[in-house]
């Protein structure tokens, strides 16, 4: 199984591939650091607007998995029941589109060599 591993700190990507075997990736997408309200659509006449959500990161120790949500539901249940400390918010992201939740075995920035 294939590990990834999202993070907006290239410090942090760094010393994750020297120290735990991870592969960049490149980027995958561009997130915003503060909350905001994006344009989605500004080419056409009818302008949408979708405001950002926090991306809660979150990580198990004894597993080295890190989860991510923008739900703090799933957030709270993960923490209380299946053993993850919260990270805090890792970045802002639209909503439009997105799934639920983005865990460990899904998309990144850097993947942990097989």
């Amino acid at each position: 199984m294939g590990f990834h591993f999202y993070t907006t700190n290239p410090t942090e990507r760094d010393f994750a591939m020297k120290n735990y075997g991870f592969l960049s990736e490149g980027i995958l997408g561009y997130v915003a650091q503060m909350p905001m309200t994006f344009i989605i659509r500004p080419n056409n006449p009818s302008l949408g607007f979708a405001n950002a959500l926090p991306w809660y990161r979150l990580f198990k120790p004894d597993l080295g998995d890190h989860f991510y949500t923008t739900s703090p539901k799933e957030r709270d249940n993960a923490v209380a029941n299946f053993g993850y400390v919260s990270e805090g918010i890792a970045c802002y992201v639209l909503a439009t589109g997105m799934r639920e939740s983005q865990g460990g075995d899904r998309g990144g920035l850097a993947e942990r060599e097989k």
